[in-house]
């Protein structure tokens, strides 16, 4: 399983009250609440939805949501991936080893994506299925960018039934385990340094052997001058809270 970081702190989500339009915008999300070092997040539901946002303007956590974003939702609360959903981002993921790239400062201030595909994974352990038509299973799905915030809004079923068969597992009022990371970033290809001539089997006679030790000058006095420390892009390791689901308000209460 993946290193975790937990989260003491549980979320309370809100009765849904119509007006959460999953369209990739801030606009229906009032108060949202950040989960240790990564996104912040909001949750509403009703009697069969849950409704999520998930929003980050801090640099870091920017670039990292800039390249997906991977939800686990646990109607168990015992934090087993079980049922995930891995949405695709708005910019490429760095190669492995390389730093930080300024794709995701490069995107428009004003981005609304409806994602109409997603990787639903589990239930068993590294399953993995496209899913491409979400609206059929009752899912929906969008990406957005505004005022330099990047936001994914999730609209999933609590219950299964034969027209929602992915779904949290759970009814209103029920304390689910929420859980968020990024992909991990692709590894670079392995390459390999060839000799100038295939049939020498002796690297030191050859001028690119030994990775062209024979052809290199040497450094200038005092060495070469030290480049910027530039910072590693590292994915968003999975970061687990609790969410306490609403339960429907009393009559006349509002």
């Amino acid at each position: 399983m993946a290193s975790t970081r937990a989260q003491n702190a549980a979320l309370a989500a809100t009765w849904h009250d119509g007006n959460v339009v999953v369209d990739g915008s801030m606009t229906d999300w009032a108060r949202l609440a950040r989960v240790g070092t990564g996104p912040a997040v909001a949750v509403q539901n009703d009697g069969s939805t849950l409704y999520l946002a998930v929003a980050s303007s801090d640099p870091t956590v920017r670039v990292q949501l800039a390249t997906g974003l991977i939800v686990w939702l646990d109607g168990t609360a015992q934090r087993r991936q079980s049922f995930g959903l891995r949405l695709e981002g708005l910019a490429p993921r760095p190669i492995r080893g390389t730093t930080t790239t300024t794709a995701a400062s490069d995107l428009a201030d004003r981005i609304l994506n409806p994602i109409e595909e997603f990787d639903l994974l589990g239930p068993a352990q590294l399953q993995r299925r496209l899913v491409d038509n979400p609206a059929a299973i009752g899912i929906t799905l969008a990406s957005g960018v505004e005022d330099e915030t990047i936001v994914y809004e999730l609209r999933v079923p609590l219950e299964k039934t034969d027209a929602t068969p992915h779904a949290v597992g759970v009814k209103p009022g029920a304390t689910i385990a929420l859980a968020l990371e990024t992909p991990a970033d692709p590894k670079p290809p392995r390459t390999r340094n060839r000799l100038d001539d295939p049939g020498n089997t002796n690297p030191w006679l050859d001028p690119w052997g030994y990775g062209g030790y024979f052809n290199t000058p040497p450094p200038p006095p005092g060495g070469y001058p030290r480049a910027p420390k530039e910072v590693e892009f590292r994915p968003m390791r999975l970061l687990w809270t609790s969410v306490r689901l609403a339960t429907a308000p009393a009559a006349g209460v509002p």
